[in-house]
């Protein structure tokens, strides 16, 4: 297998990624949706749960309230739910810290989300800010992922170009997202149609080389 000695630029996804967090998603989603009197969201609901994983705040809240006259308003309510007794739902995923505590003396580190004012409290949480030298979340740019516009910024935050970055994600918009922007893509637990993947963290350390 190639090793990626030039990478000089690791990014990754957030949900997935970094944590197993659908049931935190689903907890969150579906509090809302009773406050409303709307029905949960079923967790074998494949492509709702998808979405609710993999999309904004704002578009998981549009599709949930599309033709309810309410969608402003729960727009509103949303903006002002505490993320906080969500995080008990959240996983940190194994060899996470392991291999952010080899990349964070001679790698830049940055996360690519399409997740809110969240991350913030995620990341203070679980005491990663530490390891994160820039993050880019849904509200730091205009258009969302599979927009590039994230991967972009992060780019230009640590003057590098595409050739020296590699994205981290785990669904079919986060490789969307890398081949707009030119970076390289690395699936993490799913099988997709991609040359490099990896089932755990530490497996990043075949593909640069440590």
């Amino acid at each position: 297998m190639r090793t990626y000695r030039e990478v000089k630029l690791v990014i990754y996804d957030c949900d997935g990624v970094m944590f197993e967090s659908k049931r935190a998603n689903l907890a969150y989603y579906n509090f809302i949706l009773d406050k409303f009197g709307k029905p949960p969201i079923d967790e074998k609901d494949p492509l709702l749960t998808h979405i609710a994983h993999t999309h904004t705040g704002k578009e998981v809240i549009d599709i949930l309230f599309k033709e309810d006259t309410r969608l402003d308003e729960a727009h509103e309510f949303t903006s002002r739910i505490d993320y906080t007794p969500y995080l008990q739902y959240m996983e940190l995923e194994p060899g996470l810290i392991e291999m952010l505590e080899l990349l964070k003396e001679n790698y830049c580190v940055a996360i690519a989300t399409n997740r809110g004012i969240t991350l913030q409290t995620i990341l203070h949480r679980f005491d990663l800010e530490k390891y994160f030298h820039y993050s880019v979340t849904s509200l730091d740019v205009k258009m969302p992922k599979p927009d590039p516009e994230c991967l972009l910024k992060i780019m230009d935050h640590f003057k590098l170009p595409k050739e020296a970055a590699l994205y981290i994600g785990d669904s079919e918009i986060d490789m969307e997202t890398a081949k707009n922007g030119g970076v390289v893509f690395i699936a993490y637990k799913n099988n997709m149609s991609t040359p490099l993947k990896i089932m755990t963290h530490l497996e990043l350390k075949g593909i640069l080389g440590l």
